[in-house]
């Protein structure tokens, strides 16, 4: 019987990965990549770079804590195992930075300001080229500007309203 070689450790950003995986798609539900992209800004305030998905994802697979599906010009989608979706119920914090700070500390990976190494011994994600990440970031951009407008809106008008009071 041939033993099986243990996963890569996994960094920093992998964990945000994962946590943001498991954000939308935490009943095991595929996310895409804008998806992905979106929660992991929103977890971590940060737009993943293409070296970071695009070696850490396969890590994450490796490990047990995601599925990637899509083939022949389908989209990619990413989908939490339920390794993963228990490493997420376990964690008790309600503020944002909790959820990065514990999934780093659940997964193993260095906390700052500790130096991390990469293993990039698994190769970059099939299927994924910089122009898909390109794409991915202008819908989330697209999509948090939609968000946005109504609050800006409204930030004007109580910006007007306590101008026109104020003279």
């Amino acid at each position: 019987m041939a033993l099986r070689n243990a996963p890569p450790s996994l960094t920093r950003s992998d964990a945000v990965l994962l946590a943001a995986v498991t954000e939308s798609g935490g009943r095991g539900r595929p996310i895409d990549l804008r998806t992905l992209i979106h929660d992991a800004d929103w977890l971590d305030r940060g737009i993943p770079t293409f070296d970071q998905i695009s070696y850490g994802i396969p890590r994450l697979v490796a490990s047990g804590y995601v599925v990637v599906s899509g083939d022949d010009g389908d989209e990619l989608r990413f989908t939490a195992t339920p390794a993963a979706r228990s490493l997420r119920k376990s964690i008790a914090g309600d503020r944002l930075g909790d959820v990065v700070i514990e999934m780093t500390r659940l997964v193993a990976a260095s906390p700052w300001p500790k130096v991390e190494i990469e293993d990039r011994s698994l190769g970059r994600l099939a299927g994924m080229t910089p122009p898909h990440l390109e794409r991915a970031i202008s819908q989330h951009a697209r999509h948090v500007a939609l968000l946005s407008m109504p609050l800006i809106a409204a930030s004007r008008l109580l910006r007007w309203w306590l101008e026109r009071r104020s003279r």
